[in-house]
Order: C-alpha cells, then sequence, then structure tokens
C-alpha cells in the first residue's frame, strides 16, 4: 500500500456519516460534554463515564512547535490490532513510515479543522488489516487550540458486512 492512496479531500462533518453504533454514542457523549462550545476540554470527559467505548478509545496528546503528536492512552483494541502499546510514544515511533505518515496527516487534519474528523479506511498497512471506521474529536481547553484528540475506532471485519 503506498501512501498515494491517501484518504479523500475532507468533507463537513455529519454525525449521520457515522454507521457505528459505537462512533455515534461515543459522538453524541462528546457533543454532551462541549455544550456551547466548538470543543469540550480534557477536565471536561471521565472515562468512567465511557466504559463502553474504553477498549476503542486512544487519546493523543497535541504537542506544538514542531506539530507533534503523542499518544496518552491507546485501546486495548487498537494494542491488539496493531500489536504493539503506543502508550507514551510519538506517532514518530512506529516501525512504519507508511503509517506514521497515515496518523500523522489524519492527525494534522483533525487540529487544524479543530472539529469532529471521520474515516474509513479498508487497506493493509505494514502488513496490518486497517479495515475500521474511526471518529476523531478534539479536546481543548481554549478552543480553538487543540490540545488532544479523543479517537474512537471499531474495527470492522468485511466478511461481517455481507
Amino acid at each position: 500500500m503506498s501512501a498515494a492512496a491517501d484518504d479523500p479531500a475532507p468533507k463537513p462533518f455529519e454525525p449521520a456519516q457515522l454507521a457505528s453504533p459505537l462512533l455515534r454514542r461515543f459522538h453524541a457523549y462528546w457533543d454532551s460534554k462541549r455544550g456551547a462550545r466548538s470543543m469540550p476540554s480534557f477536565a471536561d470527559i471521565d472515562p468512567l463515564e465511557f466504559p463502553w467505548a474504553l477498549g476503542n478509545v486512544t487519546l493523543v496528546d497535541v504537542l506544538y512547535d514542531p506539530l507533534r503528536f503523542r499518544y496518552r492512552l491507546v485501546g486495548g483494541a487498537h494494542v491488539t490490532r496493531l500489536g504493539t502499546d503506543m502508550t507514551g510514544k510519538l506517532v514518530d515511533e512506529f516501525a512504519s513510515p507508511t503509517l506514521r505518515q497515515i496518523l500523522s496527516r489524519t492527525y494534522t487534519e483533525a487540529v487544524q479543522a479543530a472539529a469532529p474528523v471521520h474515516r474509513t479506511r479498508w487497506e493493509v498497512v505494514a502488513g496490518v488489516n486497517h479495515h475500521y471506521e474511526a471518529l476523531l474529536l478534539p479536546l481543548g481547553a481554549a478552543p480553538p487550540q487543540v490540545d488532544m484528540l479523543a479517537i474512537c475506532a471499531e474495527y470492522i471485519d468485511r466478511k461481517s458486512l455481507r
């Protein structure tokens, strides 16, 4: 898989795009926490309030000057799929340059948008099946600056869609 098969140009997010009930529920949680603001802060969310999603949630710290991304928490479903726990590590530490590029580009897009970003992927990258639907949600104490991304992803087996 080459990086040439990149994600299409981003479209404005619409909750109706979400096929996964898990992602719809996680978005509703995030939306309830933001109130009238463009995004909630990390202090507004409480993982004890979404135990139904914890294995599918990854929290990514956004570091500036230069823009980089560090994994604060990686859900068990992601660790199992990737075969490595990136908690405490930078995206730059992934062994696969293709995976680093895809993740960095997607996270950068979410930070620049300062709004939800929805992705589906049906590819094999660095020998790992990346068949999933994901929702990247910004968190920030002083919007529009994004301090963290809360990412909820559900891995999908194509056979289950038949």
